[in-house]
Order: C-alpha cells, then structure tokens, then sequence
C-alpha cells in the first residue's frame, strides 16, 4: 500500500457505515419489492457487493433479468478471457460455470 492510498482510506473510513447502512437498505427495499427473501436469492443484504447486487435465480432467468431490469450472468469466468485462455485452454472449473449460469444481476444505478 502506498502513502497514497492509506491517506485515501483513512478519509473514507468515517464514510463506510453510512454508506453500508444505505447499500443494507437499498438491497432490502429491492428484494422487498420483488417479494422475495434473502434466502430465495442467496444473498444477504448485509453482505452484497456494493456496486450491484448478484442473485441466483434458478428459474428463466432472461425472462426474470428483463422483468426486473437486471442482466444475466456477471461476466466471463477468467479463464475464458484472451490471455488465460491461451495460457489455459482446456481447463474448465465447473463450480464457477454452475454459479455464472444461475446469476442475475441487478444495478443500483439503473
């Protein structure tokens, strides 16, 4: 970590439990909305990525991203991009596959 870098986080500290404080209401307030529950989705509302909210729907999940304005899947397993899968092909990783194929992603912005 650089001089940098802690100065940065030492301004953000005093910011962090507003700001899970306002990502734990937003995550609830969705899930209530889509008259859900946390376990419905896998997720907990106290421990959600804090630029989106990653759920795993086991149903159609294209007809369920667009229903909800969400997107399917949150990108491509590292091992399918360019570099590493030159490096690599070949090497699958089944759980990762299982996971990417159930996510629905939705974004707090949109």
């Amino acid at each position: 970590m650089t001089e940098m870098q802690a100065e940065l986080g030492l301004k953000e500290f005093p910011q962090l439990d507003q700001r899970f404080k306002e990502r734990f209401e937003w995550v609830s307030d969705k899930l209530y909305e889509l008259d859900q529950t946390e376990e419905d989705f896998g997720v907990r509302a106290d421990n959600c990525d804090w630029f989106v909210l990653p759920i795993r729907y086991n149903g159609d999940r294209d007809a369920f991203a667009r229903r909800i304005g969400g997107r399917v899947g949150y990108h491509k397993p590292l091992y399918d991009l360019p570099y590493f899968a030159k490096r690599y092909a070949g090497d699958r990783m089944p759980k990762i596959e299982e996971i990417e194929r159930s996510l629905v992603i939705i974004d707090p912005l949109v």
